[in-house]
This record gives C-alpha cells, sequence and structure tokens, in this order.
C-alpha cells in the first residue's frame, strides 16, 4: 500500500545448484530453493563460511523476496566506489524490509549472531569515527568500499568486525533518519542524495 504503483511480481522457486539466488525478470522474481535449508545443512559448510550461512534459512524467504522486489523497483544509482552511497542505499533496503516484516530481528535479518550484535553495542562509535577520520564516506576508493560489504568476517577496518560492516552502519543512518523526518518509506526512497540522508538523521554513535 505504500507503493501502489508498483507492479507486485510473480513469485516463484528455481534449483540454481547453490548458485545465483535471486532471479528477476520482468514481472517475475524467483528464489533459490536449494539456498534455504538451515545454517546447519551438511553441504552448506563446504562452500559457505559461517556468515552466508546464518542467512540460509527459511525465516528469511520472505525478507529476500522483498528485497528482491525493492531493489529491482529501486535499482542502485549512485557511486559504487563510494561508502556513503553504498551504506545509504543497502540501509534504504534492510530499513524497508524490517518495517513490511517487523516480526524479523535486525540481526538475524543481517545474519548476525549474538556475538556479533554484542560487537555492535561496544564499537559502532569506534568504527564510525575510524571512517571519519579517514576521509572514506566520500571518496572514490573502490577496494575499500567493497571491503565494508564482504560477506564475511574480518578484521577490517577494526579487529573482529562482523561482515557486512558498510550494510550495517548504512541501516543505522536511515533509522536515524526515518525518526527524524517521520518519512513514509516512498518519501525515503524518493530522497536520492545520500549525504542529505546523513545530515537530517545527525548520525554520531
Amino acid at each position: 500500500s505504500q507503493f501502489p504503483d508498483m507492479q507486485i511480481p510473480a513469485v516463484y522457486m528455481h534449483v540454481s545448484g547453490l548458485n545465483q539466488n535471486v532471479l528477476v525478470a520482468d514481472s517475475l522474481l524467483s528464489l533459490s530453493a536449494d539456498k534455504y535449508m538451515g545454517i546447519e545443512y551438511p553441504l552448506y559448510k563446504a562452500f559457505f563460511n559461517q556468515p552466508q550461512r546464518n542467512k540460509m534459512q527459511r525465516e528469511l524467504v520472505a525478507a529476500d523476496y522483498l528485497a528482491g522486489w525493492l531493489m529491482s523497483e529501486f535499482p542502485f544509482t549512485g557511486n559504487e566506489q563510494q561508502l556513503l552511497d553504498r551504506m545509504v542505499y543497502e540501509g534504504k533496503i534492510k530499513q524497508l524490509v524490517m518495517e513490511a516484516l517487523p516480526g524479523i530481528k535486525m540481526e538475524t535479518l543481517m545474519g548476525y549472531t549474538q556475538q556479533d550484535a554484542d560487537w555492535w553495542q561496544k564499537n559502532e562509535g569506534v568504527l564510525w569515527k575510524y571512517i571519519i577520520e579517514h576521509k572514506q564516506l566520500n571518496a572514490a576508493d573502490r577496494i575499500t568500499t567493497a571491503r565494508y560489504f564482504e560477506d564475511a568476517h574480518n578484521n577490517f577496518p577494526v579487529i573482529g568486525a562482523p561482515a557486512n560492516t558498510g550494510t550495517w552502519l548504512g541501516w543505522q543512518i536511515v533509522k536515524a533518519y526515518q525518526n527524524k523526518s517521520n518519512a513514509t518509506p516512498k518519501q525515503l526512497m524518493q530522497v536520492t542524495d545520500p549525504n542529505e540522508i546523513l545530515r537530517v538523521s545527525e548520525y554520531k554513535p
């Protein structure tokens, strides 16, 4: 109802051989059925790391359908090399999925464990300070930006950082923006300047 002009696609599932998870075509959206067999599915352990497996569960099927639909209707138009552009776009998608499916925990949607959630409680401000001090938000640095969206635990840029730190931080910025602006989902997606989102959000962890 928030996007009355958007066409609801026909929904399917396909078998991808553990390959492409989301297929999007005209009026069609399909998810890979063999990517939701559960975190402990034995075959997954040979091909996927723990953060990836954490998202390969049935609980996330609806969320992944919705995210795929939103990304097809609102494709990324920013600069792939700029951290803030990607952070805010990914944050928008996560926020809209969460608003539509409030029963899913943020940590589950991110594929985070309780340990990951605890890390953010202690280190969100540390990581944000690092990004600001190293002037990474708007620098056109493809390699550095890509590392913030890696689907694996690593020590970049702060020791012990969970996977997809860029997505998580972008989500916090968008949440803060929503709280400050009271923007509807449609209004949120109409704001295309990520710096405006950040300014209004007054995000300061």
